[in-house]
């Protein structure tokens, strides 16, 4: 399992027309439009993707779903997503196909992680004129925020099919073992602190299904993480297409 460090993340930084500042890092090599790119658009990869974005205050993203399941992890600023508050650190996970949102920046504006075991097929699908785009029934959603603690603790305990999301508090040099990666694979998310490896904060890894257990050790500093569990790889792969502007 290989840590991509913040300071290694491909950085990006737009001006918006409403004069407000949008920045991006992504961690992982692979996106809708790095796929389309290469000709593998309108199919889904089953390739990690992910990044942390920063957006302005008052930031709102309209409610919209996705082909694929993913966690999102709020680290900065605050807002809510839907009725939900956000704050650091909330997570958030939707199955694929499940309508959320809208999300709304607060006035420090919002920052969170979006991070998914798969591409994308298509961009983000916006109701609810994508409503026709829906291939099945909505799924899970939920929401969790995590409090300091010591040892570890279940945000979404273990599903059927595998999804599950854990937070984990190691103080200096503790360690702690995470199993064998489920059948959609795991991120492991720097929250605080340090690793003995080198991974500090905001680093990021992927662990690939079935990848062998692997063990944590905290560094001086102690360490705060996430390690959060997809279910076995989205077979929706129709492509699928925003309407046409009228």
């Amino acid at each position: 399992m290989n840590w991509i460090a913040m300071a290694d993340a491909t950085y990006s930084r737009r001006e918006r027309p409403d004069g407000g500042v949008q920045e991006n890092w992504h961690y992982f090599a692979g996106s809708q439009r790095d796929a389309r790119a290469e000709g593998r658009g309108g199919v889904i990869v089953d390739a990690p993707h992910g990044f942390l974005t920063r957006r302005p205050p008052g930031e709102y993203i309209a409610p919209h779903f996705h082909d694929v399941p993913q966690y999102q992890i709020v680290v900065g600023g605050g807002g809510r997503i839907g009725k939900h508050p956000l704050a650091p650190i909330t997570v958030h996970y939707v199955d694929s196909y499940t309508p959320y949102g809208p999300i709304v920046g607060a006035d420090q504006g919002i920052a969170f992680f979006t991070l998914r075991a798969q591409i994308t097929a298509c961009d983000a699908q916006y109701m609810p004129e994508c409503r026709p785009n829906l291939l099945k029934k909505a799924g899970r959603a939920f929401t969790a925020n995590v409090r300091p603690v010591e040892g570890s603790r279940d945000l979404l305990p273990p599903t059927e099919d595998g999804v599950a999301a854990r937070a984990l508090s190691l103080a200096a040099g503790e360690a702690a073992s995470l199993a064998p990666a489920p059948g959609g694979g795991r991120f492991v998310l720097v929250l605080d602190g340090s690793l003995a490896d080198g991974a500090e904060k905001f680093a990021c890894a992927f662990q690939p299904a079935g990848e062998p257990a692997i063990e944590l050790r905290a560094g001086p500093d102690g360490a705060r993480l996430l390690a959060l569990d997809f279910g076995p790889p989205s077979a929706d792969a129709r492509p699928l297409r925003r309407p046409a502007a009228a």
